[in-house]
């Protein structure tokens, strides 16, 4: 896997744990989203078509798991 979307999918990650921690942006944010990004999981039920597909190979618990 490429290392540049390795480390997009490092920052998206970082960003959805820190908008979920702080009181002001935690509504936004589903507990499910958050616990997806902390394990690297696939995030079955708030998957972005648009992002569908591009960072498969960063989930450490894949789709088809």
């Amino acid at each position: 896997m490429n290392e540049l979307l390795k480390a997009i999918y490092a920052m998206k990650c970082e960003q959805i744990q820190i908008a979920w921690l702080n009181p002001q942006t935690r509504k936004f944010i589903s507990n499910g989203l958050a616990f997806a990004a902390s394990r690297r999981m696939y995030p079955y039920f708030h998957i972005n078509e648009a992002d569908a597909g591009l960072f498969d190979e960063a989930y450490t618990v894949s789709k088809d798991f």
